[in-house]
């Protein structure tokens, strides 16, 4: 007989993993611009245009460290305009998953990705 498993996966799920979550995607995207300038060039023009966003919170409450409202406001913005940024944008995205994801089977991959502790509680983590 087979067993049935069912995963129930939900939002930072990830983030054992060291992958950035909407909270800290923006942090984890600095920190590997500073860190290395030149290979990630573009990434100036779209922390600029973050900046630019900050204008909105004379207007309503906004938390430009999240990165689903940096992209909600982007969607705003282009809907309500003939600025596009969007390739800029997914090309941010797609580099800072990219350079925070370890290869599977890498030794950062097994030390990350102990989903047993952590589902089971054998984390120490979880031990005060």
């Amino acid at each position: 007989m087979r067993e049935k498993i069912v995963y129930i996966i939900g939002a930072g799920f990830s983030a054992p993993l060291g992958l950035p979550v909407m909270s800290n995607f923006l942090e984890k995207a600095k920190e590997m611009y500073f860190g290395q300038e030149e290979q990630f060039p573009y990434f100036k023009n779209v922390f600029d245009i973050i900046k630019t966003m900050s204008n909105c919170k004379n207007y309503y409450s906004a938390d430009l460290f999240n990165i689903e409202e940096i992209l909600s406001i982007l969607e705003m913005n282009e809907r309500f305009s003939n600025n596009s940024e969007e390739n800029s944008f997914i090309k941010f995205i797609i580099d800072v998953i990219n350079y925070y994801t370890p290869q599977v089977g890498t030794r950062e991959f097994i030390k990350a990705s102990n989903w047993n502790d952590f589902i089971f509680g054998n984390s120490q983590l979880f031990k005060s």
